[in-house]
């Protein structure tokens, strides 16, 4: 379970990874802060995912390999960025984030927070549930187990037409998420394929944490913001229960509202990084959700 583990987290860095790169190559002036632009390129890296994978699935070229092609993509782009990166320079005379005035009750903030991490990612891996209106045959779990076999996109389609599915026409790109994660792996692992949620989750409380930060510059608010989001009910539950698309949207969403703050509220002339990732947002959005 280890390994799987570890694989499953290392398609989940990849995603991250090139992200960055591509944020980076975008913004080849100036050094990116790979700590406040880390959840977005979360989306960034998906949205890549979405577009390539979605191709050569949608093609049926390279069924059962594609996700090799799509990796060895992100790593080139890994290696690019990781060049400019390191031959570019901070923006001068912005203020550095993570410069935080530390208190003691921050820490039972981060204490709440990292319970609450640790309980939802606890349930996520050892008592994984996918929620049953995912797991029919017109449902993106079982769309994801059959492009992680290798069926071609038109046979499952076809299936899901024959048997009725209103959603023979849906988003291929949630599916995905799950299948990128499969592939790498020996077999389909409900506790491990179901991690692009989880860092959905996670990713949007950050972005709530460093916006605030941003307007603010109190690190208690900031923590307090982040918490309240982890804390959300219904969003917690869709990461226990994974499955279907509303998280991914929320996501984005969460990266588009993010923009908007830097854009409006923060800086007054925002780095190119940021109108990338507003339109990778809203692209992303799309990509994951149909009218309905």
């Amino acid at each position: 379970m280890t390994r799987v583990l570890a694989i499953a987290l290392l398609t989940q860095a990849l995603l991250v990874l090139s992200g960055l790169a591509t944020l980076q190559i975008v913004n080849f002036r100036q050094r990116i802060s790979i700590a406040e632009t880390i959840p977005w390129a979360y989306g960034v890296g998906a949205v890549l995912l979405f577009l390539g994978g979605g191709l050569l699935v949608k093609n049926e070229w390279l069924p059962h390999h594609w996700h090799w092609l799509v990796a060895g993509i992100m790593a080139a782009l890994i290696a690019v960025g990781t060049i400019v990166y390191l031959r570019t320079q901070p923006k001068p005379g912005v203020e550095s984030f993570g410069d935080f005035k530390f208190r003691w009750y921050d820490g039972l903030v981060i204490a709440l927070i990292l319970v609450k991490v640790s309980l939802v990612s606890y349930i996520c891996m050892v008592n994984s549930v996918i929620d049953s209106d995912a797991t029919y045959i017109n449902g993106y779990m079982s769309l994801a187990k059959k492009i992680g076999a290798g069926a071609g996109y038109s046979e499952v389609m076809t299936r899901s037409a024959e048997a009725g599915s209103k959603f023979a026409v849906s988003p291929l790109s949630p599916s995905l998420l799950a299948a990128w994660v499969r592939l790498f792996l020996d077999r389909w692992h409900d506790s491990v394929v179901t991690l692009p949620w989880l860092f959905a989750w996670l990713f949007s409380s950050y972005i709530g944490f460093i916006v605030c930060w941003r307007l603010t510059r109190r690190l208690t608010a900031s923590l307090i913001c982040a918490s309240l989001i982890l804390s959300l009910p219904l969003v917690a539950s869709h990461v226990i229960r994974s499955g279907f698309n509303d998280i991914l949207v929320a996501y984005f969403f969460a990266c588009s509202i993010g923009v908007l703050s830097f854009t409006f509220m923060v800086e007054r002339k925002p780095d190119l990084v940021w109108l990338v990732a507003g339109i990778v947002a809203v692209l992303g959005a799309a990509l994951c959700k149909s009218e309905g």
